[in-house]
């Protein structure tokens, strides 16, 4: 996705909470993104439970 996506949304309980590319969105302190990223580094399988979604917006002109 980070290569693919013109743009990634991150959302929570329906509202959008940040919105950019993956090096905008890693770059912000105590983002959403960022803390997701960290959390899931540690354990991959921490949205097992279903709590997470992910979609691409605005393709970089491949296929997610």
């Amino acid at each position: 996705i980070r290569n693919e996506a013109g743009a990634i949304v991150v959302m929570a309980e329906g509202r959008i909470v940040e919105r950019g590319t993956h090096t905008e969105l890693m770059a912000r302190e105590g983002g959403l993104c960022r803390t997701l990223a960290a959390t899931l580094a540690q354990d991959p399988h921490a949205l097992d439970d279903g709590g997470g979604a992910a979609a691409v917006v605005g393709g970089g002109g491949g296929s997610a």
